[in-house]
């Protein structure tokens, strides 16, 4: 996470904390008493067309006030079909953070979209903390016209706690500069110059020769 994408999380952090304690102290009532904030690492990254790029899924979320983390988290990143295509899903870490627990991962696919569904089994009082939640592997589309493009999160975010409320999400998108392939230049072999250049230095290594024998010839 670079140090401008810590400075924003660390401010709409306590925006949100001090806005949830304010309207809890208003007597509103909310759901959740903690934010998570969600983000792509790299927030940026140049790729050539026809190649692939990974990137991260990060997530920050507290525990709650009462004790408890998060024990389901479904997220879905939203992306220009016409030019990603998901290859590959991995899971990370940061739902087996905590107590020994195991985790079930569901990815759904449409157009444009990646939906990752984490639950720990069993919850074992949920987790909290910063860490890795995914990796997605794009694959750029050969014929994609070079610019940048965001990935984006859908705005029905789910981060779950053990207590059953939800956290209110934070999202940041990421870009992806795409450009043209360099194209590779077949050999035809060398041009007349070339050759040109060749017979003037051999002209020169023989004129050389000649003299050097030259002299020796008259020394001696």
């Amino acid at each position: 996470m670079s140090a401008t994408q810590r400075r924003t999380a660390t401010l709409t952090l306590i925006s949100a904390v001090a806005l949830t304690i304010l309207v809890g102290a208003m007597g509103a009532g909310v759901a959740s008493d903690t934010v998570s904030i969600v983000e792509y690492e790299p927030d940026h990254q140049n790729v050539t067309a026809g190649e692939e790029v990974t990137v991260e899924i990060t997530l920050l979320a507290q525990q709650g006030v009462h004790g408890g983390g998060v024990d389901r988290v479904e997220l879905t990143s939203v992306y220009d079909a016409a030019v990603f295509n998901v290859t590959n899903v991995e899971q990370g870490d940061w739902m087996e953070q905590g107590e020994e627990t195991s985790v079930e991962m569901n990815v759904t696919e449409g157009d444009g979209e990646t939906t990752i569904y984490q639950e720990r089994v069993p919850s074992a009082n949920g987790t909290s903390g910063s860490g890795t939640f995914a990796e997605l592997t794009f694959e750029v589309d050969e014929d994609a016209e070079p610019g940048t493009y965001e990935i984006g999160y859908r705005d029905d975010a789910m981060v779950q706690m053990v207590s059953d409320h939800y956290q209110p999400v934070f999202p940041s998108s990421a870009t992806i500069t795409v450009t043209e392939p360099i194209a590779e230049e077949e050999f035809d072999g060398f041009g007349p110059m070339f050759w040109v250049g060749i017979g003037i230095v051999a002209a020169m290594v023989s004129l050389a020769t000649y003299i050097r024998w030259q002299r020796e010839t008259s020394n001696g």
